[in-house]
């Protein structure tokens, strides 16, 4: 039990640095709500799309290989340092060559993908690249650091580039009033010193070494899973290419605002899955059987913070659309309670994937991407046209969950154990249906404020009796919680 807290815990204090970072964007949306049109902040979030992408290309998914391998090389010392060398120079050798061809092949695609003549590839599509770069570094590094459980360095990284790059566009936006061409410069030239500093640090360390059978290692690891990685991050952004093609800069800055704040349970997610997974995959390599219970809790209290996010992104959307936004953004009442079942969704689907992530079962997780992102296109296409915003988000929550039947079914099929979360999956699925509810009732009732108010109080009132019922049913103290 003592151990198991102890993984919890560590997890909740890499969990929030992790999420410092990627969440600086989200403190500064006031700003850019306030001060940026419409207009504006849809030219911002394009770019960040852009930037999203390329780390993938660049990183080739070599950055995820150190969370599974990690454990393997800590006893050899020699190995280990080896290792990590051979990761920074093989992502840096990539990043060179990615960058080269996307400066050469650039410009005509953004011609293509976007109808707007002012998101040019000049300076958007360069200051994306030159944001991506340190990017795919930078995800190498807090996985090294993770793995490690080097706190202090970890800290100093997150903290610092979270710090920096929230003043430096505070200082833009406020003070200096850049336009947005100028604004979007803000962040890679914070993010590249960070970057620099931590290659040379990590390379004192481990010395400069280049291992052939130490990439292949990494490789047979993160070639499987590239296909995953590319289909996931291409056909995630699809629908926002298509909203841009179809309606206007306007609905795309609702859109993108929609997807943001709703996809601050993803990064949640995400900074809970980097910090947890080390735990539970040493765990897995300890005694598959004897430790599936200790993962399990794990899972269910990962589910439990989740739904707990999610019940407060439901209950201050109201509050903050009503009292702050433009009335431009009023359709954010009943979008985003809408848009939460996707990471409803993308729980179920971790909790049936993590398995195959383990067991090196990739193919089969690449290929239930593939099908998410064919059938994602295919929705967007047929329902954006007709149903504008909420067809995007229905395409997505479609295409999201054929892609959790097929990862369910493979995993029975295989005869990979299971987790025991029957408990927080139907927590999920009655959230869900909240949700639901919540959806069609706002948009009907948008002018009485205060029953929106009050029907937005429902997941949070459901969350508290489920996580009562939970600690109860563990016998667990509030020491123990801790």
């Amino acid at each position: 039990m003592k151990g198991q807290n102890n993984f919890i815990k560590s997890g909740i204090v890499y969990t929030i640095l992790g999420f410092l970072p990627t969440a600086s964007r989200f403190v500064l949306f006031p700003l850019f709500l306030h001060y940026l049109s419409p207009e504006d902040f849809a030219l911002i979030s394009l770019n960040t799309m852009v930037a999203s992408i390329l780390p993938t290309f660049i990183t080739l998914g070599l950055d995820t290989s150190i969370n599974r391998f990690y454990f393997d090389f800590v006893k050899y010392p020699k190995i280990e340092k080896a290792f990590v060398s051979t990761l920074i120079i093989s992502i840096s050798c990539t990043a060179l060559v990615i960058g080269a061809i996307f400066t050469g092949i650039g410009p005509k695609l953004f011609l293509i993908s976007f109808k707007t003549q002012r998101f040019s590839f000049f300076p958007f599509g360069i200051s994306a690249l030159l944001t991506a770069i340190p990017t795919g570094l930078y995800s190498l590094y807090l996985n090294y650091l993770r793995c490690r459980k080097d706190l202090q360095n970890y800290v100093i990284l997150n903290l610092g580039l979270f710090i920096f790059s929230s003043l430096g566009e505070v200082i833009g936006i406020i003070f200096l009033k850049m336009p947005v061409e100028h604004l979007i410069w803000i962040k890679p030239l914070v993010l590249w010193p960070f970057v620099i500093v931590a290659t040379i640090s990590i390379l004192w360390k481990t010395g400069i070494h280049f291992e052939r059978r130490l990439l292949r290692i990494a490789m047979s690891y993160s070639t499987p899973l590239l296909p995953h990685l590319i289909f996931g991050m291409v056909f995630i952004y699809t629908d926002r290419i298509m909203i841009e093609n179809n309606l206007n800069l306007t609905y795309l800055a609702i859109y993108n605002l929609t997807m943001a704040i709703s996809n601050i349970i993803d990064i949640f997610e995400q900074a809970l899955r980097n910090a947890t997974f080390p735990n539970i995959y040493k765990l897995l390599k300890q005694d598959v059987s004897a430790n599936v219970d200790a993962i399990s809790r794990i899972h269910s209290m990962n589910g439990l913070l989740l739904l707990s996010i999610m019940a407060v992104v439901a209950i201050m959307v109201p509050i903050g659309d009503y009292y702050f936004l433009k009335p431009v953004y009023r359709p954010l009442i009943y979008l985003i309670p809408f848009a939460l079942n996707i990471s409803v969704i993308r729980f179920f689907y971790i909790v049936y994937a993590e398995p195959l992530f383990f067991f090196k079962k990739v193919k089969h997780v690449s290929t239930s991407t593939f099908l998410q992102g064919i059938f994602s296109i295919l929705f967007n296409f047929l329902l954006i046209p007709r149903f504008g915003l909420m067809g995007a988000i229905i395409a997505n929550i479609i295409s999201k969950c054929i892609q959790v039947i097929f990862i369910y079914y493979t995993s029975i099929s295989i005869k990979i154990f299971s987790y025991r979360v029957g408990f927080i999956l139907t927590c999920m699925f009655i959230m869900m249906v909240i949700l639901l509810g919540l959806t069609f009732s706002s948009r009907f009732l948008m002018d009485s404020r205060q029953i929106v108010h009050i029907l937005a109080s429902i997941p949070l009132i459901f969350v508290s009796f489920a996580f009562i019922y939970f600690v109860r049913k563990n016998n667990i103290s509030i020491k123990q919680l801790w």
